[in-house]
């Protein structure tokens, strides 16, 4: 999805199906969230190949309804799961960490970013993923205290 050359879509439409399916990923389907997330890059400038994508999206979708989180009766145990990637993004120069928190085996909060400075060792960047997901546990135990889980 680097070349943007080929046939140009309606970009408004295209923009609120984004929008759309960018809503569905906060609140119901994690499952789409890495492609959702790479067609967002081209809204200022769509073309048809994204918008087939999108379709088959939408098609996966329709016949996954059933397809959600479910609770179970796991002990009430917060686990955190977080992982780095050194610089593999060789065009930006960015390195990307990623977390995920779950709560009774259910997912509650979950992020994948690209840092914000240039690392320069795989330490340094593991120091500061940890930092992020350390403020992000605390403000997860001090909300299911809050609310007595």
């Amino acid at each position: 999805m680097s070349n943007n050359k080929g046939k140009r879509i309606n970009q408004l439409g295209y923009y609120w199906i984004i929008r759309s399916l960018l809503y569905v990923i906060n609140y119901l389907r994690l499952d789409i969230a890495f492609l959702v997330n790479k067609l967002s890059k081209f809204i200022s400038n769509p073309i048809m190949d994204y918008w087939k994508v999108i379709k088959t999206v939408l098609k996966y979708l329709r016949y996954t309804l059933d397809y959600g989180l479910h609770y179970t009766s796991y002990l009430s145990i917060l686990e955190r799961y977080n992982d780095t990637n050194w610089i593999s993004d060789t065009k930006y120069s960015k390195s990307t960490s990623g977390y995920v928190f779950t709560f009774s085996g259910v997912v509650v909060l979950w992020k994948s970013t690209k840092q914000t400075c240039i690392i320069r060792s795989m330490m340094e960047l593991d120091f500061i993923a940890l930092d992020k997901v350390g403020e992000e546990g605390k403000w997860i135990l001090n909300f299911l205290e809050d609310i007595s889980c």
